[in-house]
Formats: structure tokens, sequence, C-alpha cells
């Protein structure tokens, strides 16, 4: 189960719409699932960083994977109003992640079974 990447949030409404939908869905194919479907659902799929050789798994368990792993973006703040659009602006770098996460299941309020949940998200560099 695939969680939509979260961002920070920004003052105007508009823009923490675009940045919360759009960046997420842009940054979306940097980390790409590899391996069965059956593997992939169960969890225990194989995550790689496209263009390098960084492999993610469940814990880390399969050879030559780590538990978690990111991609370096960076964004491009530009000053912009109703009738214009700066072409400069402040670059900010941030790492685009992806980590496993243990959930537990509960049926009829009893501690049932531990799910494991692929988490994506953009933290600063």
């Amino acid at each position: 189960m695939l969680d939509a990447p979260k961002c920070i949030g920004v003052t105007d409404k508009e823009d923490n719409a675009l940045i919360g939908k759009e960046l997420g869905s842009v940054c979306s194919d940097m980390i790409v699932a590899s391996g069965s479907l059956s593997e992939i659902a169960a969890g225990n799929g194989l995550y790689k960083v496209v263009g390098t050789r960084v492999k993610a798994s469940k814990k880390g368990t399969k050879p030559k994977t780590q538990a978690c792993c990111y991609a370096r973006i960076a964004l491009q703040f530009a000053a912009a109003g109703k009738t214009f659009k700066s072409a400069g602006g402040e670059m900010a770098r941030m790492k685009y992640r992806l980590w496993f996460e243990q959930r537990d299941v509960i049926k009829n309020g009893l501690k049932v079974d531990k799910q494991t949940v692929v988490r994506r998200g953009f933290s600063a560099d």
C-alpha cells in the first residue's frame, strides 16, 4: 500500500495544493518498485532509485539493499503574481525519501498482526 508523499505547506492555499499534489506525482518516478506484484503487495518489494545503484527493501534484508533510500531534488522558488513571474529565485535542496513502516492490524480492539507500509515523503537536505 503506497501513501501519497507529503510535503511542506505554504501560506497561499493555491500554492499549498499545487506543492502537495504536483510535487509528489513529479517525483514518484524517481524511486520505482521492481520485483513481482505479490512481493510488492506483501510489503517485501524491492525499490530502486533511478539512475543510481541504490536499492531498498524491508529492513534491508535482501542482498545489496538498505532499509530506506532517497533521491536528491531541488526546487526553485521565484516571486510570482497575477500578472508577472520572476525568472530568478532561490534554490532549495531536498530529499525525496522512501522508507518502510510497521503498523499494527487491530480487529475488535485486539492487536492481531503487523502490516508493512511503504511511506514516501520529503525532507530538507
